[in-house]
């Protein structure tokens, strides 16, 4: 299941929503899933695999402490190119008011195939 997948449909405010706004905020949940891939993870293994080198080249003590220092290192760079893209997708949420709830709630309807609203309901 993508944030690509999303339609106004699937939250139960989808009525209100600016189309420009949630084309938005779907690029940008897809934009931080690919950040995942791209950038979290393999700042993560790239820290892992200094760390490893360096615990096998200096060895000891001190190399399994450097080794340590670059995964916590990849974690840590990780975390702020995954919190950059995070905030463009929390900043375009609030514009539109959409709470994790409310994710939460249209990942249930996409997944189970249903709709918050049809368009032959009056409001």
């Amino acid at each position: 299941m993508k944030a690509t997948d999303f339609r106004p449909e699937h939250f139960e405010k989808g009525r209100n929503f600016n189309r420009a706004d949630f084309d938005a905020y779907v690029r940008a949940s897809a934009d931080l899933t690919r950040t995942l891939y791209t950038k979290y993870l393999p700042c993560v293994l790239g820290g892992v695999i200094v760390g490893a080198l360096l615990s096998k080249v200096i060895g000891g003590f001190v190399g399994n402490v450097l080794a340590l220092i670059c995964i916590f290192g990849g974690l840590i760079l990780g975390g702020v190119f995954n919190a950059r893209a995070a905030k463009s997708v929390n900043e375009i949420a609030q514009r539109m008011g959409i709470t994790r709830n409310d994710v939460a709630q249209a990942r249930r309807h996409l997944k189970n195939g249903t709709v918050a609203w049809s368009d032959d309901q009056s409001s």
